[in-house]
């Protein structure tokens, strides 16, 4: 019989096989996403930042994109909840190539370890791939970063429904670091911030566990 996460990978395969590929934006069948409406979807991307505050202490998040932005919602939705690949790979590729094209050169980019925010094994299983990962994956190739996942992460409640206070006490103690580090710098990659909790989580972790500098690197907020 098949594992719970092959079952995942063979749904989202199917998914993207037969789901009909029209573009998000102006509907031409044949691909998600036209080279007009590619152009539309990055047009206003440029870089903002986030201060949260954390146990471990602040967390600078960086993101280029508003998630209301009516194509870039769209190929959210359609990765997130319709667990297509194809709309996700899309994303990571744009997001990949504006992070080539702006900051890859930068110092304190080049001297990071990258890393993706895990998916919870429930999440992972309903959807068949993280999302994050994907973005992860792709910055890492086109950028030539270091790429690792050492994550564990325990299941919790979902955190879309719950607010800032909850979700703080929902993820205490869900991420763990399976191997002690030396003082390298990491950016954890995400592809929407809402309230921070979780990349705050995920930032603690990676200090407790002896990074240096940790940052966020996610596409929209």
């Amino acid at each position: 019989m098949l594992g719970g996460e092959q079952k995942a990978r063979n749904g989202a395969f199917l998914l993207d096989l037969f789901w009909p590929t029209i573009c998000c934006g102006c509907q031409q069948p044949g691909m998600w996403l036209c080279n007009n409406c590619q152009q539309q979807l990055v047009a206003n991307w440029h870089w903002r930042r986030l201060v949260m505050e954390s146990e471990s202490g602040p967390v600078d998040i960086l993101y280029c994109a508003d998630y209301r932005q009516l194509l870039l919602n769209k190929l959210l939705k359609l990765t997130k909840y319709q667990r297509l690949t194809g709309p996700g790979k899309i994303l990571a590729l744009s997001f990949a190539n504006f992070i080539k094209q702006t900051i890859a050169q930068q110092f304190w980019f080049r001297e990071s370890i990258i890393t993706a925010i895990p998916l919870s094994r429930q999440r992972f299983n309903w959807r068949g791939f993280n999302q994050a990962e994907l973005l992860a994956e792709t910055i890492a190739q086109i950028s030539g970063q270091s790429l690792i996942n050492k994550w564990q992460r325990r299941n919790r409640l979902s955190q879309t429904y719950l607010s800032r206070t909850e979700r703080l006490i929902n993820l205490r103690q869900t991420f763990s670091w399976s191997q002690q580090l030396k003082g390298q710098d990491f950016l954890i990659i995400d592809d929407v911030v809402t309230t921070g909790t979780t990349l705050i989580q995920a930032a603690n972790c990676l200090r407790k566990s002896g990074a240096g500098q940790v940052r966020g690197l996610v596409l929209a907020h």
